[in-house]
Formats: C-alpha cells, structure tokens, sequence
C-alpha cells in the first residue's frame, strides 16, 4: 500500500490534505481524476499535488488511524464508481498556520477532538498503527461460575445478567464463551445500547406485558397512514 497525499486550500491560514491509499503507485491520469473529485467546484486547480501551507508553525490534525471514517467510506465509494478501484482509503486531515503569539500545544488541543482525531506530528505514510489485537481466548464459566465475569475489566453485569449468561453458555451449550462474546454482550447491555431492555419480553408484577416497549410506542404511529 501507498499513501499520496493531495492539499486543497480553506483560506489564508488552513488547508486540507487528503491522505489517500491505494494498492499502487496512482498514475498522473489517476491523480488528476481525484484532483477533479477532491476539488472546490470541481475546479482542478484548487487541489495541488505540494502543501499549500509550511513551515514550523504548521500544525496538523486528523482522524485516528485505527479505523475508517464514515467520509472516507464515501469517498472510497465515489473512486471505485469512478474507475478507482486501487483506492482503498482516504481519510481528510486539517492543516494550520499558527499564529506567533499563540502556544502550539494549546492550539492543537483547541482544535482536534482526542476522542476520534489526533495529531499527525509526521506526513503520513500508512494507515497501520503497529498495534496488534489482543489473542481471543475464553471466559471460564465452566471453571468459575459466574465470578469469572467479575474478574473481567470493563465488564458491568449486574447478577441477574451474569447467572443468565452462565445459564445460556453452560447449562444449554455446555462451553466457555469467548472474551468477544462477552464484550459484545457487555455492549448490548450498557446505558448506550438499550435494545435488549426496550425490545425485550416486560414482566410486571410476575405478569408477562403484550407487547415490547419498542411496539407500544410503535403502536401510536399505526393509525398514520404511510406518506408515499
């Protein structure tokens, strides 16, 4: 894989700069089509092969290298209807000037959100990180009973979630599930993901509800005929 990069300009002290990948070395065809794609109405010369800002106050920040952004996904998918089919990513990157008086480090952090970007102290020259994945191994319910749940960081299962899992991997299938398995459940189960709660089986009073909470709401919108 390589890396080009592409710069357009935002005005007098900002820029972007696409950082594309693809699986070769793009030909000057290929480069002036993605000019033409990148560009500012579509006008070529908007986009330059050379940074449009330098210098030692120049400053970069852009998406985290670990995963594709949902703008490069778009942009894969316009170049690979364009006849790109080497380009397997682009990712859009910021570039400042910083002013004088103005402390770099601060200006970085003002500017970039730590969550989802970072700074790019070097021009980028591939997407990996050099970070390897943890090995998948398994949770030993067997073993442990549902105590092996609490021993596992960021797991928050209250009892009743842990002894329903032990009943589902142990006493059904008779195996450990896998650290994915868990996380994933862990997942389903916390405060941003309230699916298994609203689209669940309702118990009130030991008395099993009709209908889900997610079908109780749906119900009020029944009526309203569908807009074609």
């Amino acid at each position: 894989m390589t890396i080009t990069r592409l710069y357009r300009r935002i005005d007098a002290t900002r820029a972007y700069c696409f950082n594309i990948e693809s699986s070769r070395t793009l030909t000057d065809q290929e480069l002036d089509q993605l000019r033409l794609l990148l560009a500012d109405g579509f006008l070529i010369d908007t986009v330059s092969l050379t940074p449009v800002l330098e210098g030692e106050r120049v400053v970069e920040v852009g998406p985290r290298l670990n995963f594709a952004t949902a703008w490069s996904s778009n942009m894969v998918s316009i170049c690979q209807a364009t006849g790109l089919d080497c380009v397997s990513r682009i990712e859009r990157s910021r570039r400042y000037q910083v002013p004088e008086d103005e402390d770099m480090q601060a200006f970085i952090a003002a500017r970039h959100d730590r969550m989802t970007e970072c700074p790019y102290t070097e021009p980028l020259t591939t997407f990996e990180t050099g970070i390897k994945p943890e090995p998948v191994y398994e949770v030993d319910l067997m073993g442990k009973g549902t105590d092996a749940l609490l021993d596992l960081p960021g797991i928050s299962m209250d009892e009743w979630d842990r002894n329903f899992y032990y009943d589902y991997f142990v006493t059904k299938h008779q195996r450990n599930p896998t650290i994915v398995e868990i996380m994933d459940l862990n997942n389903a189960n916390s405060e941003h993901s309230r699916h298994g709660y609203f689209g669940g089986l309702q118990v009130v009073d030991g008395e099993e509800q009709e209908g889900t909470l997610f079908e109780v709401v749906k119900e009020t919108l029944a009526p309203i005929p569908k807009v074609r």
